[in-house]
């Protein structure tokens, strides 16, 4: 049996430190003075008050003493301290949320040394009514003469310094980069005239606010033919959601989308497709025989630490059988077809065994598995793809499943002990820009009240692939760094998949690699990555919120053909080729099994590497319950198991010697004082390698504490240092995570 570590607890930590609180250092960048803020804002105030006129005057004639309000945006280069507190203090205006963002260098507003570089922003939106607004554009003109504002009310003054641009909340920012239009067109080819769209409503202060917005948006949907499926409100993520069903055709005229009332509600913050997860599951895979694992059952003493949240698992294969507990209390499984059941069977299968090209340590607990996906009753292809329930917004699908299995208030504690849970899906119509999507607030919320670690994966990129066609050089080694600079050039476009942003969770991100043999393969099919496995050109790109290193690790994906496509423009074009055969992580199929054969396929992607990072997870907690009853081990139990996971899955990623063979290829694009920050954006913390926590050795060893902090609280934590190594120079790897 396979063991991952072997632990020394630290003592307690002792009495805390102060802390250096500095001022942070402001960017190397120039801002406008406020003469010319004053010329450039003013035009910008005088438009947004005809505006409110005009608005006035419309409400005037269709409902007599309704106020108009909007939805203001304030355009700011960098942050400005307390400004939520100040904007509560002015009557009629509502603070929202802030955005972070990234905003174009002007003539005002740049850096120094590279003034093409874009700028740290943030949006900062809020409701107003026109006395609010009228409050506002009295302070911007005590502003412009330099008088000095009410008190509590002094951030206006550092934000109208900063400010970029202020304008309303309008039809393009509801529909921008949402991917709604796009799918819909899509869905008119197939010959569908009504789509579900996600309207997500702006999280009002007041419940009558809220309930009057709710109101509004039911009668919109209604006048515009359509028709309200579902409602949620999650206060802890500040979430308000519609689930509606539209006429595609109320969108696809770009001509008359100003005509179109519900897109001009101001109520509505965005409308979106229902989330397309991103299951990269050919449905035409064959499947090839596959004998049963290596490995004993699991033990039912041991406690259930992990869970699927999934398609439904095929529980009767021959690989899956006596090693799941399957709760499905909506009875999704009645939909399901056996050949449907791909992706769950394929995910518990990876999660059990491993990879299948060779055989392992089969995990000695059972898992948890719960279907939060069904067949689309709206394909016309079989066998069905699985995508979230149409009636179901996916926020609030997980925080019921969570409360299912956690929460002895709610649901019926049917997975009270898991302290990991597997998301391997991803939306493909949420590429993470800069706002974090509700599904990431949700698992962050979930993470902390539940004490749960969510392993998401980071989406999978499938789009054709395009590189110079340069003549001269084309070896495997010189094919490969052009695709590394590719997938370097076009990470902006490679981006994760929501809820991959999640800052709690651990996103993980797929290597080329698997444990199958050298596969025979001839032109037209090429594996570009063969001496690069530390990228997949699967894996997305980071970074993450507020520029977080993301995805977080990497694990196994399967390698990944290619097929030259042909040459277009001075490029050659390469397509993803989907085999069941290898290469590729072996899995159970959904297959239905014949006589002493057990159905298996290769795949590829990073929901495998979601599930190889869950088994990991499982496998340490195994060795954590070994160190129960050793000295010190009672602080493992006032800290919970899946922030001790957490630690160690990240403590033992490294970069190896990817961080010198991606400054090799790309050293004509990296800045060199920015190297180690971009090949973060491709590598994130690494790969997972087990024996950075493994046994201790002759002159490594692992130590772990931990404990609780308040806000701005600190802990001294002593680290012995044994006299041999006293002195000599040397790597002190630390790492330190937390539940936010």
């Amino acid at each position: 049996m396979a063991q991952y570590l072997s632990l020394l607890m630290l003592p307690k930590p002792g009495p805390p430190v102060p802390r250096d609180n500095k001022d942070p250092i402001r960017p190397n960048e120039y801002f406008a003075d406020a003469d010319r803020q004053a010329e450039k804002i003013e035009p910008l105030w005088l438009e947004l008050q005809a505006s409110f006129e005009q608005k006035r005057i419309s409400l005037a004639e269709s409902a007599v003493g309704t106020q108009p309000e909007e939805v203001l945006v304030l355009e700011c280069i960098g942050a400005v301290v307390n400004f939520t507190n100040a904007v509560k203090k002015i009557p009629g205006l509502e603070w929202l949320i802030e955005d972070l963002a990234e905003l174009q260098p002007d003539s005002d507003f740049y850096n120094l040394k590279h003034p093409d570089k874009k700028l740290n922003g943030r949006l900062f939106l809020m409701f107003t009514n026109r006395a609010a607004l009228d409050q506002l554009y009295s302070m911007w003109k005590a502003f412009r003469k330099g008088e000095k504002l009410p008190k509590g009310l002094a951030p206006f003054k550092e934000a109208f310094s900063l400010l970029s641009n202020i304008r309303p909340w309008g039809i393009q920012d509801r529909l921008k980069e949402t991917g709604l239009l796009e799918y819909w067109k899509d869905r008119a080819a197939e010959g569908q005239t009504v789509g579900l769209a996600e309207l997500e409503l702006w999280p009002r202060d007041s419940e009558l606010s809220r309930r009057r917005s709710e109101k509004k948006v039911r009668e919109l949907v209604e006048s515009a033919g359509g028709k309200v499926v579902k409602c949620a409100f999650i206060a802890e993520i500040e979430y308000h959601a519609i689930l509606a069903e539209l006429p595609i055709g109320l969108l696809l005229d770009p001509d008359k989308l100003s005509e179109v009332s519900l897109l001009h509600f101001e109520g509505i913050q965005y409308i979106r497709p229902t989330p397309q997860l991103a299951l990269n599951l050919d449905s035409n895979f064959e499947t090839e025989p596959g004998e049963r694992a290596k490995g004993t059952l699991p033990n039912d003493s041991n406690p259930i630490v992990a869970a699927l949240l999934d398609g439904l698992p095929m529980v009767n294969h021959g690989l899956l059988r006596d090693h799941l507990v399957l709760d499905d209390p909506d009875d999704y499984g009645s939909e399901y077809s056996a050949e449907e059941q791909k992706h769950g069977t394929a995910m518990a299968s990876a999660i059990i065994h491993g990879d299948l090209n060779t055989p392992k340590h089969t995990i000695g607990s059972r898992l948890y598995a719960r279907p939060i996906l069904k067949p689309d009753a709206r394909a016309f292809r079989t066998p069905r793809p699985e995508i979230v329930p149409a009636d179901q917004l996916l926020p609030d699908l997980l925080r019921s499943a969570l409360a299912r299995m956690k929460d002895e208030k709610v649901g019926v504690l049917a997975a009270p002990d898991v302290a990991v849970v597997n998301l391997s899906i991803g939306d493909a119509n949420r590429p993470f820009l800069n706002l974090m999507s509700p599904t990431a607030r949700m698992l962050d919320w979930l993470s902390y009240r539940y004490k749960v670690l969510f392993l998401v994966s980071a989406g999978n990129c499938t789009n054709d692939i395009a590189i110079p066609d340069q003549s001269g050089d084309d070896s495997q080694i010189a094919l490969g760094a052009r695709f590394i600079r590719h997938l370097f050039d076009e990470r902006r476009n490679r981006r994760l998949l929501s809820p991959g942003e999640s800052v709690n969770s651990l996103t993980i991100g797929a290597l080329n690699s698997d444990d199958g043999e050298e596969s025979s393969h001839s032109p037209p099919l090429i594996d570009p990555l063969r001496d690069h496995p530390f990228l997949s050109v699967l894996s997305p790109s980071g970074p993450g919120y507020a520029r977080a290193i993301k995805p977080d690790l990497f694990f196994p994906g399967g390698r990944q053909l290619l097929e030259q496509s042909g040459t277009t423009n001075g490029f050659r074009r390469f397509k993803l080729v989907t085999l069941a055969r290898p290469p590729g992580i072996k899995t159970a199929s959904s297959r239905v099994e014949t006589l002493n054969q057990r159905p298996c396929y290769h795949t590829r992607g990073t929901s495998n590497a979601t599930a190889l990072a869950t088994r990991a997870a499982i496998i340490l907690s195994e060795e954590l319950r070994r160190l129960e009853g050793k000295p010190g081990s009672k602080l493992l139990k006032t800290i919970p198991l899946a922030l001790w996971l957490k630690t160690l899955l990240v403590h033992a990623a490294s970069w190896n010697s990817a961080e010198e063979k991606l400054k090799e290829i790309l050293q004509e694009k990296l800045p060199q004082r920015r190297a180690r920050e971009y090949c973060g954006q491709l590598l994130g913390f690494g790969a997972f390698d087990p024996s950075r926590c493994g046994h201790c050795q002759e002159y490594r060893a692992t130590g772990i504490s931990g404990g609780h902090l308040r806000a701005d609280g600190s802990d001294c934590h002593h680290f012995p240092i044994p006299d041999e190594l006293s002195g000599i120079v040397g790597m002190r790897r630390l790492t330190v995570v937390s539940f936010l």
